[in-house]
């Protein structure tokens, strides 16, 4: 019974492989953000479609995901739409919410009143 050795492929094919591969996985990771970075601004396109509750969280995410500098301008103009917009404290019962507003609204140059 003859045992066939498995083909190793000399050391600088091996290289050359990686290289290819990784190579060909850099040019994915590169499209695949550039697909989710437009997923992403066309969720602000269709901000005015959202609630005032899920801009925030929106931005609040893309902060603390450390994405939000891809992003500076669609953060903005949100926040302007909902700094314009009137939180009405009698209808909100969520705290976390009108915290939140509010923490975004003044760590970005927003002028908030505290007490209604």
């Amino acid at each position: 019974m003859a045992f066939c050795l498995p083909l190793t492929l000399p050391e600088w094919q091996k290289v050359n492989c990686y290289y290819v591969n990784k190579q060909r996985s850099e040019e994915w990771m590169r499209e695949r953000a550039d697909q989710l970075k437009g997923e992403v601004q066309r969720m602000f396109e269709l901000g005015n479609d959202m609630s005032a509750g899920d801009t925030v969280r929106l931005v609040d995410t893309l902060e603390h995901l450390g994405i939000d500098k891809h992003f500076l301008k669609e953060i903005d103009a949100a926040l302007s739409r909902i700094h314009g917009e009137e939180l009405e404290y009698g209808s909100s019962d969520d705290l976390h919410m009108v915290a939140l507003r509010f923490c975004l609204l003044r760590q970005h140059g927003f002028w908030v009143q505290v007490t209604s």
